[in-house]
């Protein structure tokens, strides 16, 4: 990716969970010489989260289980083409190639694919940007948030 995208650069938001990983991956970055192509963030404040998002050009979540990542919400929100693993909700947020791609877990291979089909095609990034946040702004808006929320409460009450 770097040979391709020479200015690229990964920022990596959040804490620190594992130490053992975090400091197994910092050494792989140094030993792969891209230092200059990653940047480790650490926690960042939910209030602050904006910037990144919108000083990205996609949005790549790997987690291996969440329910419904609130993160991946937030980058389609934003208008960022979501690249992530079939968790939780994401198979039913996530339109392949319309909205943005379902990766395989720990395939980097096809991860690196779909980065360079995104940045290396803007018009196909921004169509898949646009139709993010339509996502967003159609299935997560208050009064369908609403309705969802009645219904899910009468069935559970059994009306």
């Amino acid at each position: 990716m770097k040979e391709k995208f020479p200015d690229l650069k990964l920022k990596i938001v959040g804490p620190i969970t594992d130490e053992v990983y975090f400091k197994n991956l910092k050494n792989l970055v140094s030993d792969l010489n891209c230092k200059k192509n990653v940047e480790f963030v650490g926690p960042i404040p939910n209030n602050n989260m904006n910037s990144i998002y919108n000083s990205s050009k996609l949005f790549l979540f790997t987690s291996k289980h969440e329910g419904q990542p609130g993160v991946i919400l937030e980058a389609m929100a934003c208008g960022l083409p979501i690249l992530s693993t079939p968790i939780g909700i994401v198979p039913k947020l996530i339109h392949e190639g319309k909205n943005g791609f379902i990766i395989e877990k720990n395939n980097p291979k096809i991860i690196a694919e779909k980065i360079s089909l995104l940045l290396s095609n803007e018009k196909l990034r921004k169509k898949i940007a646009i139709a993010s946040r339509e996502t967003m702004e159609i299935e997560y808006s208050l009064e369908n948030f609403t309705d969802n929320l009645i219904c899910y409460f009468k069935k559970s009450l059994d009306i």
